[in-house]
Protein backbone atom coordinates (compact mmCIF):
# COMPACT_ATOMS: atom_id res chain seq x y z
CA UNK A 1 0.00 0.00 0.00
CA UNK A 2 0.83 3.41 0.02
CA UNK A 3 -0.17 6.33 1.66
CA UNK A 4 -3.75 7.01 2.50
CA UNK A 5 -6.13 9.03 4.75
CA UNK A 6 -9.05 7.85 6.57
CA UNK A 7 -10.89 10.54 6.48
CA UNK A 8 -13.17 11.87 9.70
CA UNK A 9 -16.04 10.34 11.05
CA UNK A 10 -18.61 11.17 13.82
CA UNK A 11 -19.60 7.28 14.09
CA UNK A 12 -16.94 4.91 13.56
CA UNK A 13 -13.68 5.53 15.81
CA UNK A 14 -10.37 4.93 14.70
CA UNK A 15 -7.88 3.39 17.15
CA UNK A 16 -4.68 3.59 17.35
CA UNK A 17 -1.80 1.30 19.10
CA UNK A 18 1.71 -0.31 19.48
CA UNK A 19 2.94 -3.66 17.74
CA UNK A 20 5.23 -4.37 20.76
CA UNK A 21 6.70 -7.27 18.63
CA UNK A 22 7.43 -5.13 15.91
CA UNK A 23 9.24 -2.97 18.21
CA UNK A 24 11.13 -5.89 19.58
CA UNK A 25 12.03 -7.13 16.65
CA UNK A 26 13.02 -3.96 15.38
CA UNK A 27 15.55 -3.63 18.07
CA UNK A 28 17.04 -6.74 17.81
CA UNK A 29 18.48 -6.23 14.53
CA UNK A 30 19.32 -2.45 14.73
CA UNK A 31 16.54 -1.12 12.51
CA UNK A 32 13.47 0.03 11.56
CA UNK A 33 11.93 -2.95 9.50
CA UNK A 34 8.53 -3.51 10.20
CA UNK A 35 5.96 -1.10 11.19
CA UNK A 36 5.16 -0.32 14.42
CA UNK A 37 1.98 1.77 14.42
CA UNK A 38 -1.72 -0.05 14.09
CA UNK A 39 -4.73 1.46 13.03
CA UNK A 40 -7.97 0.06 13.37
CA UNK A 41 -10.84 1.12 11.78
CA UNK A 42 -14.25 -0.72 10.64
CA UNK A 43 -12.79 -4.22 11.13
CA UNK A 44 -10.01 -3.14 8.82
CA UNK A 45 -5.95 -2.95 10.14
CA UNK A 46 -3.58 -1.07 9.19
CA UNK A 47 0.17 -1.03 9.66
CA UNK A 48 2.29 1.92 9.54
CA UNK A 49 5.84 3.63 10.00
CA UNK A 50 4.46 6.52 11.07
CA UNK A 51 0.54 8.93 10.90
CA UNK A 52 -0.73 11.98 11.71
CA UNK A 53 -3.84 12.75 12.86
CA UNK A 54 -6.51 16.38 12.99
CA UNK A 55 -8.90 16.35 15.67
CA UNK A 56 -9.00 15.09 19.22
CA UNK A 57 -6.95 11.74 20.44
CA UNK A 58 -7.97 10.03 23.76
CA UNK A 59 -6.01 7.57 25.41
CA UNK A 60 -7.86 4.67 26.73
CA UNK A 61 -7.60 4.49 30.87
CA UNK A 62 -6.24 0.91 30.72
CA UNK A 63 -7.73 0.59 34.52
CA UNK A 64 -10.98 0.97 33.30
CA UNK A 65 -11.33 -0.43 29.92
CA UNK A 66 -10.79 -4.32 28.95
CA UNK A 67 -7.90 -5.09 26.72
CA UNK A 68 -8.40 -5.04 23.16
CA UNK A 69 -9.21 -8.81 21.51
CA UNK A 70 -5.84 -8.33 19.17
CA UNK A 71 -4.07 -7.97 22.83
CA UNK A 72 -3.39 -4.20 22.70
CA UNK A 73 -3.64 -2.82 26.54
CA UNK A 74 -3.42 0.49 25.91
CA UNK A 75 -4.20 2.27 22.72
CA UNK A 76 -5.14 5.62 21.29
CA UNK A 77 -9.04 6.51 19.88
CA UNK A 78 -9.85 9.63 17.60
CA UNK A 79 -13.02 10.14 15.35
CA UNK A 80 -10.72 12.92 13.63
CA UNK A 81 -8.57 12.23 10.07
CA UNK A 82 -5.69 10.18 10.51
CA UNK A 83 -3.15 10.26 7.67
CA UNK A 84 -0.84 7.34 6.87
CA UNK A 85 2.20 7.99 4.86
CA UNK A 86 3.27 4.14 4.32
CA UNK A 87 0.54 1.72 4.70
CA UNK A 88 0.33 -1.55 4.55
CA UNK A 89 -1.78 -4.61 5.24
CA UNK A 90 -0.77 -7.80 7.87
CA UNK A 91 0.59 -9.81 4.97
CA UNK A 92 2.50 -7.41 3.55
CA UNK A 93 3.85 -6.43 6.90
CA UNK A 94 4.70 -10.37 7.07
CA UNK A 95 5.89 -10.88 3.80
CA UNK A 96 8.24 -7.53 4.24
CA UNK A 97 9.75 -9.75 7.83
CA UNK A 98 9.62 -12.95 5.83
CA UNK A 99 12.19 -11.37 3.05
CA UNK A 100 14.36 -9.55 5.22
CA UNK A 101 14.99 -12.64 7.35
CA UNK A 102 15.73 -14.62 4.27
CA UNK A 103 18.61 -11.86 3.07
CA UNK A 104 19.89 -12.38 6.54
CA UNK A 105 23.46 -14.89 6.47
CA UNK A 106 22.62 -17.61 9.26
CA UNK A 107 24.35 -17.46 12.45
CA UNK A 108 24.61 -13.53 12.42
Amino acid sequence: MVGITIPYNKKGVKIIHVNRANIAFNAKWGEAILPTYIIRHKGQAIYAHSFTTEGLLEAADPRKRKQLACGARAWLETYGKVDIEEAMSYQSALRLKEEFLSEQVPGS
